[in-house]
Formats: C-alpha cells, sequence, structure tokens
C-alpha cells in the first residue's frame, strides 16, 4: 500500500488528468493486525464504451493520462477496461446512457470524462523520461 501511496501523491503533484484521486487513508487494527483503507474518489461505474462516441472520449482521456504520468516517470503497468471507468456527472452538462455491464442496466448521467484507475501495480520507472 505504500508504494501506492506513493504514486497517487505524485499523480496528485503533477495534476495527472483523468487519473482517480487517493482521499483518504484510515488505518484500522483487527485481530490480524492493521488494516489499511483507501478511499477514492471521483465515482462512477466501470463498462465497455457503448458507442463510437464514448471509446473515443475514454481513449483520449486514458491517453491523456498516460502522456502527463509517462512524463514525470509513473508506468500504470495494468491497463485495461476493468481499470477505466466513465465519470457519473456533476454538472448539467451530462449525456444520458443506459450502461450494460453483466447483463444489469443502469440509466444515470454521465460526463465525457472516463478515468484511469488502480494504481496497485503501478511503479516509478527506473530512467527519467526524455524530453
Amino acid at each position: 500500500v505504500t508504494n501506492m501511496i506513493q504514486i497517487y501523491q505524485a499523480i496528485e503533484k503533477a495534476k495527472v488528468p483523468h487519473t482517480d484521486r487517493l482521499v483518504s487513508v484510515v488505518t484500522q487494527e483487527n485481530d490480524n493486525g492493521k488494516t489499511r483503507i483507501c478511499k477514492f474518489a471521483p465515482i462512477g461505474r466501470a463498462y465497455l464504451p457503448l458507442n463510437l462516441e464514448e471509446l473515443l472520449d475514454a481513449l483520449v482521456c486514458v491517453c491523456e493520462a498516460l502522456v502527463v504520468m509517462h512524463a514525470i516517470g509513473i508506468m500504470h503497468r495494468d491497463i485495461r477496461w476493468a481499470n477505466v471507468f466513465h465519470a457519473f456527472s456533476s454538472n448539467n452538462k451530462a449525456t444520458t446512457t443506459t450502461a450494460t455491464t453483466s447483463g444489469v442496466s443502469d440509466q444515470g448521467k454521465f460526463s465525457r470524462e472516463w478515468f484511469l484507475f488502480d494504481f496497485e501495480f503501478a511503479a516509478i520507472a527506473s530512467q527519467p523520461a526524455s524530453a
């Protein structure tokens, strides 16, 4: 968890776009020792893009995140659709989308922004990025 926290701190400092943020880390003691509970934001839903417009939005967002991440030497190392989510909208410019995942339909307001998340396996590159 320590590595992941360091990665999220670097992402926050560099203002990497289209990535989730580590909001808090709480340590709880239990019978097996200590457990860290991490809270992330924003929220959304992970699903495959439903049409060409969503696919292009998702690819642009992920690529913009990767450009900045790689420039500061962070490698995600686990990019796949399960680690990309479509953000719920917090404004009136949202589009209404029906997302179907595993046979479950959900009508919700989504933004056009997609986020790369799950930096559990991310790492700092051993060599600095060259300009």
